[in-house]
């Protein structure tokens, strides 16, 4: 299995080309292709194929859940994963005393040893591709350990069928093609080593960015932590890595003045956007003051270390 850049130094990175926010990590082709000749052999494409059943299988082994349906999106994955029917299956599967994940950026770190998608009722995934876990396009799924709930869910995502046409349920179209089943099946195994770097990423920017302008992600016991030579991330996997600033506008053309890039995530909160203008004269200064100061850095798998370095260079310096 090919390494992700834990630690690596690339002597020959070319420090002038833009260090972007983030970029998936691809595994190497030669492992991909065995997949796509299956995929042209058997010429099943989609609607529950084998490479699609394989996924299913090794994603649940490897959270720890007895059911994972996946989809075509991580958006139908989280409508349906709330919203089981009320005439059929159980009509309180997700009662208010239950708790559903929303996990659109997860993958895959949890609490307590359990990894999220496994610590609710249900729970709803996106792979989405620049997750941390993330198809060629679009893909989702959906997580439980209740029978009946996953057999609802399951119906939901083929139309509401469970028997070539014939609805039991107001259904959706969402399932997931062989070609994204695929890719997600040989990126799996490499989902853990591609964490492990995103958190060194996180650990060298939070021990060493030192701006009094800038406000870091708060870790929990930093100090005893730094005190015994400790990781100070441990259960975050860092699909972003978000501070906060007054000074965001400057900050970030800054920062483009010297070949980084960096993103919103996001500059509209839910209340203000035009969708919801019932509650755009709503105040919630928190959030607001939030939309109005945070900024993505870089952070990816497949950064250069000395792109890391850089980043923290130039922050020290603004």
């Amino acid at each position: 299995m090919q390494s992700i850049g834990v630690g690596r130094i690339n002597k020959n990175a070319k420090m002038n080309k833009p260090i972007t926010v983030t970029q998936p990590y691809l595994p190497p082709l030669e492992e991909f292709m065995p997949y796509l000749q299956q995929i042209w052999q058997n010429k099943w494409l989609t609607n529950n194929g084998p490479l699609h059943q394989q996924l299913e299988k090794e994603l649940a082994e490897y959270l720890g859940v007895k059911y994972i349906s996946v989809f075509s999106n991580g958006t139908l994955a989280l409508i349906t994963a709330p919203q089981p029917p009320k005439g059929g299956a159980r009509a309180d599967m997700l009662h208010s005393s239950e708790l559903s994940e929303s996990l659109s950026n997860s993958p895959f770190r949890g609490l307590g040893g359990r990894l999220t998608g496994s610590l609710g009722h249900a729970a709803g995934l996106s792979f989405y591709p620049g997750k941390n876990l993330g198809a060629l396009g679009d893909a989702g799924a959906v997580t439980t350990n209740d029978d009946a709930l996953a057999e609802v869910v399951r119906t939901l995502g083929n139309y509401g069928s469970k028997q070539k046409y014939v609805c039991n349920y107001k259904g959706l179209n969402s399932r997931l093609d062989e070609l994204q089943a695929a890719l997600l099946d040989v990126k799996l195994k490499y989902i853990d080593q591609e964490n492990e770097y995103r958190r060194k990423i996180a650990d060298y920017y939070i021990a060493n960015i030192h701006n009094y302008k800038i406000i870091l992600p708060k870790i929990t016991n930093y100090q005893s932590l730094i005190t015994n030579h400790l990781p100070l991330i441990t259960n975050h996997v860092f699909h972003l890595f978000v501070v906060r600033t007054p000074y965001r506008n400057q900050l970030q053309q800054y920062l483009a003045d010297n070949g980084i890039q960096t993103l919103i995530h996001y500059p509209i909160p839910p209340h203000k956007q035009i969708a919801y203008s019932e509650y755009n004269n709503d105040s919630y200064p928190v959030t607001e003051q939030i939309h109005n100061e945070i900024l993505s850095l870089p952070i990816s798998p497949v950064m250069e270390w000395e792109e890391v370095e850089k980043v923290v260079e130039v922050i020290n310096k603004f």
